[in-house]
């Protein structure tokens, strides 16, 4: 046999060697590894079928310990090699934050926010009809205005359905005492008025006190610089798109700013006020409808107005990126907690079969786990497909009270 065909032979050994070399680096997923050795995921859930790692708690997006890629690598009959991994710098915070507190001497006096809160029926949006003069309970359609979450706030009570025969406003003011909300009349300072919102009994004398108490306060704000807010109300709208109603806490908002809140931004296109009035802009205390969204935000978020749209990506980036950290440790955490309890239940099995051979205890671990070799990930998956998750917000109080 001539050289050169004995060096082809060699080169033809060689190459299964070469091919079965995998490039593995740390924290990697089922399904990285799986592409990086050119197999399917199920070869990944195979290999670790009798091992002490818990299959079931395994998914694609799984990472795995360097122990683990390692035997699966050396189980599949191939050879490992590290990859040469730059040095990650850690990122820079890229967040948007709140301006420092602007001096006192700069502040202008802005109007109150008031927020109307009372059980249902208790004639809220009776009242904001009546005090409004618009048609807000024919807009409602019967809805229950029940938008904004609980805080404390100083409080003006407003004793409703003082028109009935029963009504009995004393009673309920005692009663209020036990919930430590003390009107002026028991040496308190919560300003107390009997109301009918029907019929718009006591309402210029309501609103007389609600001006008293914001002018006590002497509520002032920054309306300069770039804006700061709060979501109110948030939702998508068929026409609009994504669409929030907003309280501005500082600075003047204006069409064509640009803001973040949440992991979305928005460059303003239109701005309308409560009577679905556009506006061009909206300062301190005053609500807005605000358009120009790329999603929909929750209602909560702060809103902040940063200086270009290059910055709001940088802000959703972070916050994005921050997000799925605090979820890759929660997963880790979680993986690894299921993972100690199935080795200690694989060492439990493996004192168990201790006094079998060898093709013994292959035979009864294949036995054991059959059934995981025929599961495939796509099946997994299906188990779980009719499960409702629900999130349940908010919070509610009660200070408009009926009789």
């Amino acid at each position: 046999m001539s050289n050169s065909m004995q060096e082809k032979k060699k080169d033809r050994r060689k190459l299964p060697i070469t091919k079965g070399e995998v490039e593995i680096r740390q924290k990697m997923t089922v399904e990285e590894l799986a592409r990086a050795m050119g197999k399917d995921i199920d070869h990944i859930y195979e290999a670790l079928l009798y091992t002490d790692i818990d299959v079931d708690s395994l998914e694609p997006d799984s990472i795995l310990h360097e122990d683990s890629i390692k035997l699966i690598v050396k189980k599949s009959g191939m050879k490992y090699k590290s990859a040469k991994l730059r040095e990650e710098k850690e990122k820079e915070n890229k967040d948007a934050v709140k301006r420092p507190p602007a001096d006192p001497a700069f502040l202008t006096p802005r109007p109150p926010v008031v927020t109307i809160m009372g059980h249902v029926d208790h004639g809220k949006t009776t009242l904001l009809d009546s005090l409004r003069k618009t048609q807000v309970a024919a807009m409602e359609a019967g809805g229950i205005t029940q938008h904004i979450g609980a805080f404390l706030v100083p409080l003006v009570l407003a004793v409703n359905k003082c028109d009935k025969p029963e009504a009995n406003p004393e009673r309920v003011k005692k009663e209020l005492l036990a919930h430590d909300v003390v009107c002026e009349e028991f040496g308190g300072d919560v300003q107390a008025v009997n109301i009918s919102a029907l019929k718009g009994d006591n309402l210029m004398v309501l609103a007389e006190a609600t001006v008293l108490l914001a002018e006590m306060l002497e509520l002032k704000a920054d309306y300069t610089g770039l804006v700061e807010g709060t979501i109110i109300e948030s939702r998508k709208d068929k026409g609009k798109g994504p669409v929030t109603t907003a309280i501005i806490q500082r600075g003047t908002l204006r069409k064509g700013c640009v803001l973040v809140a949440g992991k979305t931004w928005a460059k303003v296109r239109f701005m309308f006020d409560e009577n679905g009035k556009a506006v061009d802009a909206a300062s301190p205390s005053i609500p807005v409808e605000i358009m120009g969204w790329k999603e929909v935000p929750s209602a909560g978020d702060e809103i902040l107005e940063v200086e270009s749209e290059q910055r709001a990506h940088e802000v959703v980036a972070w916050r994005t990126y921050v997000e799925q950290q605090e979820k890759m440790k929660k997963d880790g955490a979680v993986i690894e907690a299921k993972q100690k309890e199935h080795r200690m239940e694989y060492e439990k099995k493996q004192q168990n079969l201790a006094h079998l051979t060898w093709r013994q205890r292959k035979a009864a671990l294949y036995k054991a786990n059959k059934h995981l070799m025929l599961l495939k990930p796509k099946e997994r998956a299906e188990t779980d497909k009719n499960v409702l998750s629900i999130i349940i917000k908010g919070a509610f109080m009660f200070f408009l009270l009926p009789h």
